[in-house]
């Protein structure tokens, strides 16, 4: 995808993400789309540009109780010629969504614990994010009639990752059931990739910078590092964005406070970082827990 510039779609601007629909409903069966591109806003309008990649059969494309339902796609994300997005990695939410109006089989991908996984190779993820972190089962929509499967995980804008999704059906339906129950059922499936839900709470380098102030701004937003062996914040810092002499702070909006009835705030750990000093320099790694009793510190590859 990331050689495929003319794909993007420049009609579709400001909105929340990309959305494919596998085409129209058939037994047990899905035509595929072509790639899909569409902008999205993360520090100013039409920063991002959220990919999915056009989708292939991995397998059999009916899903029986001897046959999965197999198929991938890549997804990534580019920066538009304007953007002032200044990191290399975004996390953006995948989600798939199968919709039926047959419960028999909605029910039966569940109980198969029917999933997707980005990077299922681990070809570019590191311990964390090519775990489960990296990976989200089906699971059924509160008023019935469909069944989704999503994840917040990081994109690489140099590296388009692989998405393997696969449909099974339980143990629990048998060739029996599933002749009289399920044979004729029809299904659609949807790959929305966009911006995380407002619950996803990014952590922030904030510090003496003019433009900060201490308080959080996009220009500083911290993202999920895709290589580390557990999770992790991380910045990627560059000429020009800091000047030598600053302080530096990691902080992240903390859970509700019922007594100040407003957010708690975490702070990292430990004395000012000052940036010139001690690897605080451009082209690093800026790294942090997320957590008060973690300190930032320089990642290294």
């Amino acid at each position: 995808m990331k050689n495929k510039k003319n794909i993007a779609l420049g009609a579709l601007v400001a909105v929340l993400g990309t959305s494919v629909a596998m085409g129209t409903s058939y037994a047990l069966y899905q035509a595929f789309p072509e790639d899909q591109t569409i902008h999205i806003g993360a520090n100013t309008n039409q920063d991002i540009e959220l990919v999915v990649g056009a989708v292939t059969d991995a397998g059999g494309n009916v899903v029986t109780p001897d046959t999965d339902h197999v198929f991938s796609f890549d997804v990534g994300f580019n920066k538009t010629a304007e953007s002032t997005y200044t990191q290399n990695i975004y996390a953006a939410k995948l989600s798939v969504t199968v919709t039926s109006d047959n419960a028999a089989l909605l029910d039966g991908l569940v109980s198969g614990a029917s999933k997707f996984k980005v990077d299922p190779n681990a070809e570019y993820y590191g311990t964390f994010w090519a775990g489960t972190a990296g990976e989200a089962t089906f699971v059924a929509a509160e008023e019935g009639g469909s069944i989704t499967a999503s994840v917040v995980v990081p994109l690489d804008i140099e590296t388009d990752l692989e998405t393997k999704v696969t449909l099974h059906l339980g143990d629990d339906v048998t060739d029996e059931n599933f002749a009289t129950t399920i044979a004729e059922a029809t299904y659609n499936i949807d790959i929305n990739l966009t911006e995380p839900d407002a619950g996803f709470v990014p952590a922030y380098i904030v510090g003496s910078m003019a433009d900060s102030g201490w308080t959080s701004v996009d220009r500083y937003m911290m993202v999920p590092d895709p290589k580390n062996a557990e999770f992790m914040w991380m910045y990627e810092t560059q000429t020009g964005i800091f000047a030598e002499g600053d302080q530096l702070k990691g902080n992240k909006r903390g859970d509700w406070n019922e007594v100040t009835q407003e957010y708690n705030t975490i702070w990292s750990s430990g004395e000012n970082s000052v940036y010139g000093q001690n690897g605080f320099v451009d082209n690093a790694i800026i790294g942090w827990t997320g957590w008060d009793s973690g300190s930032l510190y320089i990642i290294t590859r």
